[in-house]
Protein backbone atom coordinates (compact mmCIF):
# COMPACT_ATOMS: atom_id res chain seq x y z
CA UNK A 1 0.00 0.00 0.00
CA UNK A 2 1.33 3.40 -0.88
CA UNK A 3 1.19 6.39 1.41
CA UNK A 4 -1.62 7.96 -0.61
CA UNK A 5 -3.94 4.97 -0.80
CA UNK A 6 -6.84 4.38 1.52
CA UNK A 7 -6.43 1.67 4.12
CA UNK A 8 -8.60 -0.87 2.29
CA UNK A 9 -6.75 -4.00 3.34
CA UNK A 10 -8.39 -6.42 5.73
CA UNK A 11 -5.67 -5.82 8.32
CA UNK A 12 -6.77 -3.81 11.32
CA UNK A 13 -5.02 -0.53 11.99
CA UNK A 14 -2.25 -0.64 14.56
CA UNK A 15 -2.74 1.44 17.71
CA UNK A 16 0.17 2.36 19.97
CA UNK A 17 0.01 4.11 23.35
CA UNK A 18 3.16 5.73 24.72
CA UNK A 19 2.85 6.48 28.43
CA UNK A 20 5.43 8.96 29.66
CA UNK A 21 6.67 9.26 33.24
CA UNK A 22 6.26 13.04 33.23
CA UNK A 23 3.40 15.48 33.59
CA UNK A 24 4.43 18.52 31.62
CA UNK A 25 3.40 19.50 28.12
CA UNK A 26 6.99 20.26 27.07
CA UNK A 27 8.16 16.68 27.72
CA UNK A 28 5.14 15.26 25.92
CA UNK A 29 5.72 17.46 22.88
CA UNK A 30 9.46 16.77 22.82
CA UNK A 31 8.67 13.06 22.72
CA UNK A 32 6.18 13.70 19.92
CA UNK A 33 8.85 15.63 17.98
CA UNK A 34 11.24 12.71 18.41
CA UNK A 35 8.61 10.36 16.97
CA UNK A 36 7.92 12.71 14.06
CA UNK A 37 11.64 12.92 13.30
CA UNK A 38 11.64 9.11 13.07
CA UNK A 39 8.56 9.17 10.81
CA UNK A 40 10.37 11.51 8.40
CA UNK A 41 13.59 9.46 8.53
CA UNK A 42 11.55 6.37 7.53
CA UNK A 43 10.06 8.36 4.62
CA UNK A 44 6.56 8.00 6.03
CA UNK A 45 3.91 10.64 6.65
CA UNK A 46 1.80 11.63 9.64
CA UNK A 47 -1.20 13.74 10.48
CA UNK A 48 -1.12 15.28 13.97
CA UNK A 49 -4.48 16.37 15.38
CA UNK A 50 -4.75 18.97 18.15
CA UNK A 51 -7.73 20.20 20.19
CA UNK A 52 -7.55 23.80 18.96
CA UNK A 53 -5.93 25.92 16.22
CA UNK A 54 -3.92 27.68 18.94
CA UNK A 55 -2.38 24.37 20.07
CA UNK A 56 -1.51 23.42 16.49
CA UNK A 57 0.10 26.82 15.86
CA UNK A 58 2.06 26.71 19.12
CA UNK A 59 3.37 23.23 18.28
CA UNK A 60 4.24 24.42 14.77
CA UNK A 61 6.51 27.04 16.37
CA UNK A 62 8.03 24.49 18.74
CA UNK A 63 8.89 22.20 15.81
CA UNK A 64 10.97 25.03 14.35
CA UNK A 65 12.89 25.10 17.66
CA UNK A 66 13.30 21.31 17.98
CA UNK A 67 16.84 20.41 16.91
CA UNK A 68 17.25 23.30 14.42
CA UNK A 69 20.11 21.48 12.70
CA UNK A 70 17.69 18.71 11.60
CA UNK A 71 14.48 20.34 10.39
CA UNK A 72 11.28 18.27 10.50
CA UNK A 73 9.31 19.21 7.35
CA UNK A 74 5.78 20.07 8.41
CA UNK A 75 2.83 22.30 7.62
CA UNK A 76 -0.37 23.56 9.18
CA UNK A 77 -3.49 22.09 7.52
CA UNK A 78 -1.81 21.39 4.19
CA UNK A 79 -0.69 24.99 3.66
CA UNK A 80 2.48 23.42 2.22
CA UNK A 81 3.29 19.98 0.94
CA UNK A 82 5.15 18.16 3.73
CA UNK A 83 5.20 14.67 5.26
CA UNK A 84 3.98 16.00 8.63
CA UNK A 85 0.66 17.86 8.71
CA UNK A 86 -0.67 19.62 11.83
CA UNK A 87 -4.44 19.95 12.17
CA UNK A 88 -6.89 21.42 14.64
CA UNK A 89 -9.79 19.07 15.48
CA UNK A 90 -10.34 17.50 12.02
CA UNK A 91 -8.13 16.27 9.20
CA UNK A 92 -9.06 17.74 5.82
CA UNK A 93 -6.99 15.37 3.65
CA UNK A 94 -5.74 12.27 5.49
CA UNK A 95 -2.32 10.87 4.63
CA UNK A 96 -3.58 7.33 5.49
CA UNK A 97 -0.21 6.41 7.04
CA UNK A 98 0.16 7.58 10.67
CA UNK A 99 -2.28 9.49 12.85
CA UNK A 100 -0.85 11.08 15.97
CA UNK A 101 -3.77 11.97 18.23
CA UNK A 102 -3.00 14.94 20.48
CA UNK A 103 -6.66 15.36 21.43
CA UNK A 104 -8.45 13.93 24.43
CA UNK A 105 -11.35 12.71 22.27
CA UNK A 106 -11.41 9.37 20.49
CA UNK A 107 -10.19 9.85 16.89
CA UNK A 108 -13.11 8.50 14.84
CA UNK A 109 -10.95 8.62 11.68
CA UNK A 110 -8.30 6.26 13.11
CA UNK A 111 -9.43 3.37 10.88
CA UNK A 112 -8.30 5.34 7.81
CA UNK A 113 -4.68 5.06 8.99
CA UNK A 114 -2.19 2.21 9.15
CA UNK A 115 -1.08 3.31 12.63
CA UNK A 116 -2.54 5.55 15.32
CA UNK A 117 -0.29 6.87 18.07
CA UNK A 118 -1.54 8.14 21.43
CA UNK A 119 0.90 9.88 23.79
CA UNK A 120 -0.09 10.18 27.44
CA UNK A 121 1.73 11.61 30.40
CA UNK A 122 0.88 11.48 34.10
CA UNK A 123 -1.57 14.39 34.01
CA UNK A 124 -4.73 12.98 35.69
CA UNK A 125 -7.10 14.26 32.98
CA UNK A 126 -4.94 12.81 30.17
CA UNK A 127 -4.72 9.44 31.94
CA UNK A 128 -8.50 9.35 32.48
CA UNK A 129 -9.29 10.27 28.87
CA UNK A 130 -6.56 7.93 27.58
CA UNK A 131 -8.07 5.01 29.48
CA UNK A 132 -11.43 5.75 27.90
CA UNK A 133 -9.87 5.76 24.41
CA UNK A 134 -7.97 2.55 25.20
CA UNK A 135 -11.24 0.85 26.20
CA UNK A 136 -12.93 2.15 23.05
CA UNK A 137 -10.22 0.63 20.84
CA UNK A 138 -10.66 -2.69 22.69
CA UNK A 139 -14.43 -2.54 22.19
CA UNK A 140 -13.69 -2.27 18.47
CA UNK A 141 -11.59 -5.44 18.65
CA UNK A 142 -8.20 -3.73 18.58
CA UNK A 143 -5.58 -4.54 21.20
CA UNK A 144 -3.39 -1.43 21.51
CA UNK A 145 0.32 -1.83 22.13
CA UNK A 146 1.55 -0.01 25.25
CA UNK A 147 5.06 1.37 25.75
CA UNK A 148 5.97 2.95 29.08
CA UNK A 149 8.72 5.54 28.72
CA UNK A 150 10.92 6.72 31.61
CA UNK A 151 9.62 4.36 34.28
CA UNK A 152 12.05 2.42 36.45
CA UNK A 153 11.73 -1.33 36.20
CA UNK A 154 11.81 -3.37 39.38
Amino acid sequence: MTKTQTNTTSAQPEVVFYILNSSDLTSREQFMSKLLKKVVSEQRSADVVFETPTEAQRYDLSLWQYQPQSFIPHSLSRAEQAPIQLYAQTVSKPCFDILLNHQTQFPEVFSQYQRTIEILDQTPHLIEMGRARFKHYRQLGIEPQVHKIGFKTA
